[in-house]
């Protein structure tokens, strides 16, 4: 938070959701609590190891009813 207020960001807030589906998880949260907009990070994992492990981002950005930035 401190960062994000050194770069002029007013309006910041972040949660931590735990579930069986994170990214679902994450979009639901997102919603019920009226956000309009989910900023988040990926790994940016490829290839074998994204069909294997799966996607965070990917299920946000399919569960969530608001626009979701990734920042690789």
């Amino acid at each position: 938070m401190r960062l994000a207020g050194e770069q002029g960001l007013a309006q910041v807030e972040y949660a931590v959701v735990q579930g069986r589906h994170i990214g679902k998880a994450i979009a639901y949260y997102a919603h019920e609590h009226g956000h309009d907009h989910i900023v988040m990070g990926s790994h940016g994992s490829t290839g074998i190891e994204r069909l294997m492990l799966g996607s965070v981002a990917q299920d946000v950005v399919s569960a969530a009813h608001c626009p979701v930035t990734i920042v690789r």
